[in-house]
């Protein structure tokens, strides 16, 4: 695979998390503001799945360089716990 120049990391990197329909709607946000946030701030492209009917989950596809991914995996897992705890804030 191709390497990122910057810090060897690899540029295709990408990561799934398993999140419940009610925590994705509040993750994308008002018109996926919220979710375009964590794209912009991160450098990584993010991709919810589709909602099904009679599915309580949904797969949050991140992808790019492994430091993107990882920057954008700990911002979501940061505003998922804030959401569950009741903290949650823009």
């Amino acid at each position: 695979s191709r390497r990122d120049d910057d810090d060897g990391n690899a540029e295709n990197a990408t990561k799934k998390i398993v999140v419940s329909d009610v925590v994705a709607g509040w993750l994308i946000g008002r018109n996926g503001s919220r979710i375009a946030s964590v794209m912009r701030r991160s450098g990584a492209d993010i991709r919810l799945s589709p909602r099904v009917r009679c599915m309580n989950d949904r797969i949050v596809t991140i992808t790019g360089s492994s430091h993107t991914v990882r920057d954008a995996r700990k911002r979501i897992e940061r505003k998922v716990r804030a959401f569950e705890q009741g903290n949650a804030s823009d």
